[in-house]
């Protein structure tokens, strides 16, 4: 399901902010001063359609609201309650089209959260869970990340999908229709700063204060290498398996089927052109080998071939159509990051996946390429290859990891993977070499609000 549009109100206690989004473009740009809270909006949004709770349940303002495509609408507000470690309950309200006022209402209990942790997990694995937490005493923790001293109830309000399986805190008891509203709706929170995928050792007494903290990190671009090689050889497998089975049947089918009408010398002929500029764009795109045999139309061709060579055609099509979804978006994906490499060369290929080269042909290796060409290519090939269709991409300020001359490519850049991915941006920016000359695009956040 598409979002419409969306109000925050009493943002901070005095912002009055409402986004709609563009429908047709499907690209939205939020700007403002510092100040408004342009990251907290993209923030707040992924929030919701993730389910993390503990986090909603302290939105810096006063109700949010989402009106959806579909003419529902989602209304999530604090409630304010007192006794309960002060933190407040979160009412979520869901209103349908049509529909009487009498609207689905779930409410999320912190309080309970709270004591179900304490039932559940030991405190004492807190820092090996989250490592930007330390201890400083039986119930506090300092948090390195914003520099705050937390109390119990504000670790699990902050980091709830941190914490493992047996707590279930605020997701214990979440409706079907709430469930289901938000799983329809898929976003995603680009974070223009993170290159590394990194996975925590859980603490043992018998390690080092070193060793428990220590991480490790494995390259993404390197990573996302591996998943494409893993990408091509299924496709390839698929299609040896079709082309497999499609050959132990063409002697049945070619028995069984009727005489073909209109099937011409110079049609088969258009026929092989075109299979044979099919295979060279799978050549080109990396997708298979350039000695693997080119199909032409046999010497000494005859009019009582016409049926064989015809159906032997639609076979090949038939194998080839395994590869097309895919082929367009590795040819776009080439595409773009060979116009942001100004100093490299890159391919695709179906044993490494991603092949980068120096001008004068010398193998560069990931690792040394600069922090902007990976996240350029790390971020492209997430939105490309493993984004749901109609998700929601949320991205936070893209000039900060982009050269300028990316920068004034960004949006023409993103219309394009919008088009072939089915997906809407929401993007919070104020450089002018980003927005460029689309102003049309943009949504300027409101002005503070005169009401206490």
């Amino acid at each position: 399901m598409r979002i419409q549009k969306v109000l925050i109100h009493g943002l901070f206690g005095y912002f009055e902010h409402e986004i709609s989004f563009n429908m047709d473009e499907r690209i939205t740009i939020i700007h403002g001063p510092n100040g408004v809270g342009k990251t907290t909006i993209l923030k707040l949004i992924g929030d919701v359609f993730a389910k993390r709770f503990a986090s909603l349940s302290t939105i810096p303002c006063k109700k949010l609201v989402f009106f959806f495509a579909d003419q529902s609408s989602l209304e999530l507000k604090p409630l304010n309650t007192n006794g309960e470690g002060g933190h407040p309950n979160l009412e979520i309200k869901h209103n349908k089209k049509g529909s009487k006022p009498n609207p689905k209402i779930h409410v999320i209990k912190m309080k309970s959260a709270i004591k179900e942790f304490e039932e559940k997990i030991p405190t004492s694995i807190i820092e090996d869970l989250i490592p930007n937490l330390e201890r400083t005493a039986r119930r506090k923790w300092f948090d390195s990340t914003t520099n705050e001293e937390l109390l119990l109830g504000d670790v699990i309000l902050r980091y709830a999908d941190r914490l493992p399986e047996p707590f279930l805190g605020p997701y214990s008891d979440t409706p079907n229709w709430l469930t289901d509203l938000l799983d329809s709706v898929t976003t995603h929170f680009i974070n223009t700063h993170r290159l590394t995928a990194r996975t925590v050792q859980l603490r043992s007494r018998h390690w080092s204060s070193h060793e428990q903290k220590e991480s490790f990190r494995s390259s993404v671009v390197e990573r996302h290498a591996d998943e494409m090689t893993e990408k091509i050889q299924r496709l390839l497998q698929e299609s040896g398996a079709l082309a497999a089975s499609l050959d132990r049947s063409f002697p049945q089918r070619l028995i069984q089927q009727s005489t073909l009408q209109n099937i011409t010398v110079g049609k088969l002929q258009s026929d092989f052109q075109e299979q044979n500029a099919y295979w060279k764009r799978l050549v080109e795109a990396g997708l298979m080998d350039a000695e693997d045999q080119r199909q032409f139309l046999p010497s000494g061709f005859k009019e009582k071939h016409t049926e064989v060579l015809s159906l032997y055609l639609s076979d090949v099509r038939k194998k080839f159509e395994v590869f097309t979804d895919f082929l367009e978006r590795v040819e776009l994906f080439k595409s773009l990051i060979s116009s942001m490499f100004l100093y490299k060369t890159f391919s695709v290929d179906r044993e490494r996946g991603f092949v980068f080269e120096s001008l004068n042909g010398q193998n560069v290796p990931p690792s040394a390429l600069s922090s902007g060409e990976q996240h350029a290519l790390v971020v492209t090939f997430g939105l490309i290859f493993n984004t749901k269709k109609n998700s929601l991409i949320l991205i936070d300020e893209p000039e900060l990891s982009l050269h300028v001359t990316w920068q004034q490519k960004f949006l023409e850049n993103t219309k394009q993977i919008s088009d072939l991915a089915d997906l809407d941006f929401l993007i919070a920016t104020h450089s002018p070499s980003i927005i460029h000359d689309r102003d049309d695009l943009m949504v300027a956040l409101g002005e503070p609000s005169n009401e206490n």
